[in-house]
This record gives C-alpha cells, sequence and structure tokens, in this order.
C-alpha cells in the first residue's frame, strides 16, 4: 500500500509541478522580495501581521528564494512550493494510514485529496502557498501525532504535535482550529461513556496534551493579538451571503471534482467558483445520499460532522473579519465563491469524508457498523469505482482549468515587460511615482512606488524627485520618457511665450495651482551649455538639478504648489524656458 501511495504522490507531484512551473508572481509576491530587497527584513518585518496572517516561517520561505536566486527568477519558487506540495501529501497519507490503516479507502483519499481543486488555488498564487501548505502539514501531523498519542500515551508524540502546530501557528491565523478540531475529535473517537463522562475523560487523559497545545496557543494569541491591527466593519447580512456561497458554490461542487468552471476576478489570474447548476445539485444530492448511507449504516458516524461545522463557521467569521473591506466592494457572495478561502480546510474535509465510510482503527469509541442497516445504499463495485474515478478525473480538470488562467494574465505581461526593459538599461533615471495600476493595484499605498516595487532590480535604475529627462513605465509597462498631464479640471497653464531666460537672479512662472494629491512641475528648457538649476516655489525649492545641454526637461514633485512657479540657473549657465506647467507624470 505504501507503494501505491508514494506513486499516487508522485503523480500529483508531476502534475501539479506542471501546473506551477507555468504560474508567476502577484501582487504580494512582489512585496515581499522588494521588502527584502530594501534590507527591511528585520524581526519587525517578520513578525508583523501580513492581510491577519503572523506568518514569520511564510516570509522565511520568501527569505530564502531571494538568498538564492536571480531576480524575479520563478523556477525556485515553483520547487519550494512542490517541495510543500510533496511535504503536505506525505503527512496526508501518514494521517489517513494511522487514523483509518493502509487500505484501499485511505488510497482513495489520498488520490481524492491529490486531484482536488480545493487546494488549486494555494498552488498557484506563491503568498497563499506559504501560508496554506504549512497549516495543512500542520493540520495532518497534529491529527496524527495526537492519534498515536491516544493509543500509545507516549508523551512524545505529544511533542510531535507541538512541533506540527507550531509550524502552523507560524504560517497561518486559522492553525487554531486545529486544535479545536483535535479536540472535537477526542470527546468523538478518543474516549467512551456519556457526554459528561466523555469530557472529564478527555481532560484527565490527555491532560498533557492539552497543556502542550494550550500553551503554543495562547502563545500564538499574546503575539497576534499584540500586533498592530486594520478593523474595518461589514454589514451582517454580507455574512449570509458568504457562508451561502461559501458552502453551494465554492465547497459542495469542488467536493465531487468540481466546480469545472471558473470566472475571473477582474483581469485575472484569481478565479472564482462558478460552477454550472447542474454541478451544484449533483453535488447537494450526491453528499446527501453520502451522509445518508453512513447514517444508516453506522451509528454515531455523523458526529464528526460537528468538527467540520465547527472549523468551517470560524473559519467564515475570520474571512468575514478579515476580509470586510474587499467584501463591502465585492460583496458576500463575491467573497464566498473564493475558493482559496476554503482551501485550508481540504485536510479536515478529507478526514470526515474518509470517517463517513470507514471507521477509525484503533480508536476507543469508533463508529460501529449497525447489526442490521437502516440504509442501505451502497452501489456495487464497478459502480463505486467509477464514480471515485469520475471524482479525481473532473478534480484534475477544474485544477487543469483554473491552472490555465495563470499562464498569461494581464498583470504577469505588463510587469515582465516592465522587468525586461530595467534588465536592458543599466542607469535609467525614473520619476519617484507610483507604477502605473496595470503593473500594482494603487491601494498598496507606498510600496506602489517605483523605487520600491521594482527593488529587486536597484542596481538598474534609480529614482528622483527632481530631475532632467526622467522616465516613468506606460500602461503596458514599457518605459517612456516622462511628462506631467493637466489635472482634469484645472484651468490650464498659460503658454511661455518664445524661450524666457533664466539666469542666477531667477525667473517667476505664473500658474494656477492644481487642487490634486501629488503634483509634479514640468521646465522645458533650451540651454547651450550644461549646469544645475533650481526649482522653487512648489513647497519646496529643488537645488542642484542637473541641466545638460540642449533641448530637455525638468520634472520635479511639487508638494505644495504655489501660484508663483521660480526657475533659477547658476553661473555660467546660458539657459531659457519654453514651458512651464504643473500636473500629474505620465508618460510622455
Amino acid at each position: 500500500m505504501t507503494s501505491a501511495a508514494l506513486l499516487i504522490i508522485l503523480a500529483q507531484l508531476v502534475v501539479r509541478g506542471v501546473f506551477v512551473s507555468r504560474s508567476w508572481f502577484l501582487v504580494d509576491d512582489h512585496i515581499f522580495m522588494a521588502d527584502i530587497a530594501r534590507g527591511e527584513d528585520d524581526l519587525a518585518w517578520y513578525t508583523r501581521l501580513h492581510q491577519g496572517h503572523f506568518m514569520p516561517l511564510s516570509f522565511l520561505l520568501v527569505k530564502l528564494v531571494v538568498a538564492v536566486s536571480e531576480p524575479y527568477a520563478w523556477w525556485p519558487v515553483a520547487v519550494e512550493i512542490v517541495v510543500l506540495q510533496a511535504l503536505a501529501s506525505l503527512a496526508c497519507w501518514w494521517m489517513l494510514r494511522t487514523v483509518f490503516g493502509p487500505g484501499r479507502v485511505a488510497l482513495v483519499g489520498l488520490a481524492v485529496y491529490g486531484t482536488t481543486a480545493l487546494t488549486v488555488p494555494a498552488l498557484m498564487w506563491w503568498a497563499v502557498a506559504i501560508n496554506q501548505y504549512p497549516h495543512q502539514i500542520a493540520f495532518f501531523g497534529v491529527v496524527t501525532a495526537h492519534v498515536l498519542y491516544a493509543r500509545t500515551r507516549r508523551v512524545r508524540w505529544v511533542a510531535v504535535a507541538g512541533v506540527f502546530l507550531t509550524v502552523g501557528y507560524l504560517s497561518y491565523a486559522k492553525t487554531g482550529l486545529v486544535v479545536v478540531t483535535v479536540a472535537a475529535l477526542t470527546l468523538i473517537w478518543l474516549v467512551e461513556g456519556r457526554p459528561w463522562d466523555r469530557f472529564w475523560r478527555a481532560v484527565r487523559d490527555f491532560r498533557v496534551a492539552w497543556v502542550v497545545y494550550g500553551a503554543l496557543s495562547v502563545a500564538w494569541l499574546v503575539v497576534y493579538v499584540t500586533r498592530p491591527q486594520a478593523a474595518v466593519p461589514a454589514r451582517a447580512s454580507q455574512f449570509v451571503e458568504l457562508a451561502q456561497a461559501q458552502l453551494f458554490e465554492a465547497l459542495l461542487p469542488t467536493l465531487v471534482g468540481g466546480p469545472l468552471r471558473w470566472v475571473d476576478f477582474g483581469t485575472g489570474p484569481v478565479q472564482f467558483a462558478d460552477p454550472p447548476v447542474v454541478m451544484v445539485v449533483v453535488a447537494t444530492t450526491l453528499v446527501a445520499v453520502v451522509l445518508l448511507h453512513s447514517w444508516g449504516t453506522y451509528e454515531r458516524s455523523l458526529l464528526v460532522l460537528w468538527p467540520v461545522g465547527l472549523y468551517l463557521f470560524a473559519s467564515a467569521v475570520l474571512v468575514y473579519t478579515g476580509r470586510a473591506y474587499t467584501i463591502g466592494l465585492l460583496g458576500g457572495e463575491g467573497i464566498g465563491i473564493h475558493v482559496q478561502y476554503l482551501s485550508d480546510a481540504a485536510p479536515l474535509l478529507l478526514l470526515a469524508g474518509v470517517s463517513l465510510v470507514r471507521s477509525p482503527v484503533d480508536v476507543a469509541d469508533p463508529p460501529r457498523r449497525r447489526p442490521v442497516p437502516l440504509v442501505d445504499l451502497v452501489p456495487a463495485v464497478p459502480v463505486r469505482a467509477t464514480l471515485v474515478g469520475l471524482v479525481v478525473l473532473l478534480g484534475l480538470i477544474s485544477s487543469a482549468v483554473y491552472a490555465d488562467g495563470w499562464r498569461t494574465f494581464d498583470e504577469r505581461s505588463v510587469n515582465q515587460r516592465a522587468i525586461a526593459d530595467l534588465r536592458s538599461h543599466s542607469a535609467t533615471r525614473l520619476a519617484d511615482v507610483f507604477a502605473p495600476s496595470t503593473v500594482v493595484a494603487p491601494v498598496l499605498g507606498d510600496k506602489a512606488l517605483l523605487r520600491n516595487y521594482f527593488a529587486l532590480l536597484d542596481d538598474r535604475y534609480t529614482t528622483s524627485l527632481a530631475g532632467a529627462d526622467l522616465q516613468t513605465f506606460d500602461d503596458a509597462g514599457r518605459l517612456r520618457p516622462a511628462d506631467v498631464v493637466p489635472v482634469e479640471g484645472a484651468v490650464a497653464a498659460p503658454a511661455v511665450r518664445g524661450c524666457r531666460p533664466v539666469g542666477t537672479t531667477g525667473r517667476d512662472f505664473r500658474l494656477t495651482p492644481p487642487t490634486v494629491l501629488g503634483p509634479w512641475v514640468a521646465v522645458d528648457y533650451v540651454s547651450a551649455r550644461p549646469g544645475t538649476v533650481s526649482v522653487g516655489g512648489i513647497g519646496v525649492t529643488r537645488v542642484g538639478i542637473a541641466a545638460p545641454a540642449g533641448r530637455h526637461r525638468i520634472l520635479a514633485a511639487a508638494p505644495r504648489p504655489l501660484d508663483r512657479v521660480v526657475v533659477t540657473a547658476s553661473a555660467g549657465t546660458s539657459l531659457c524656458v519654453t514651458r512651464v506647467e504643473y500636473g500629474l507624470v505620465a508618460p510622455s
């Protein structure tokens, strides 16, 4: 059985290796790498919260790639993700083999885990993979070690579970739900008696485990709540929309190989589940049939739905509170159909699903087969094999469709073109402005500034708040000479008549300052000899701007633009100005 399991894992790694080899960096990936390139990865950086996650281990995985690879090399990232997938799959087989025994049912569970589209969003996006794969590994490891502790009473298994739990806590905010799951499984499978007796036996017999798990959980919670956090309220009705969409459109279809169809979020590559109505109906029906069969065949088999329900409910609450801003933009349903937010539940869903058709072995109180089944819905072996094969096949198809959306997408094309342009020049001088929205979302604040976003290539360019012949990127990611475009609705700048000479005493140019954030002033000039220029009247005086001979354009950031721009030339500079204008930086 182990050989068959290893073959399944190997096949999974080959297929998913092909998928991830065609992926590329997206949003957060660029931000993480750029932070490290700028030397910001100190202790505070590793222990901060990112999108609600305390993830120092995840950041270390990014640091490893940046340290050993060339800038923007994807293959080391692909290798790292495949290694994480391999570790998760091996841990999955360890759990299935330990809890249910090394039989065919465990192999089927491993095959379903290896092909489900539920975990593909974590595979394709590096920033998600470094969160969710450690969490999956932690879940499999903690459950397995806890069951082994229940069987052997050897404290070393508690220590092993503690190591796995630490891995999860250092990577993902939902890892606390693993402890809740283990506690529920202990009450259901690992102790006997009436409910109250079960509770006290669980407390008494597993007290060493609870002390270790509790200490780790409290330590994580203390660190988590002391990190700066942003809270945005959302409407209660949106939680209902979120939970409903997660259950019927994202979760149920993926359990039977769906969703088959995906819809892009914006221009992609992130995609939302868009299952056909027929698939939703069929998935709901099949799940209901399996639950009915399990209830009719085994006593107490449906109790495993309690930890599943608790996990999914708590997960939805965490998504609802942690993504309230996005929910406000897209609505609860728009986030609910995002399978990424359910990927972390895959290990528990697998464990619960297998337990519905195969009782755990060597535990105190497993579900027991009824002497006379209340309901017998078991099809013939060929039919069961066909259904399993169909679920596996549909899972592969759904995964392949999702992965194909990452092969080429607008942000990837624009970024790769911008990176290629920077690499092809050795001393590019850029205006210190935000990257175009086609390169990176402007909601990232200062992280979206050109000097920050492309920091991995900072040996190929410099950025400046003032300079001659500065460049910027157009929406296609191509380097272009920078200019300013007038602010919509602003008073047009008066034309400069002829070529106005500028000397050491300076010359005033009257303009109407724009009422907009981030304006710059453009000064076009002609000079017979090189020199330096200063530009004032813009809230600050930019001095010592190199002014080469010939016809050129100086751009200067104007933090507080006034109605009188003063241009001054250095001694010995023969210079005249042909244009002065406020506006926003744009490609010429």
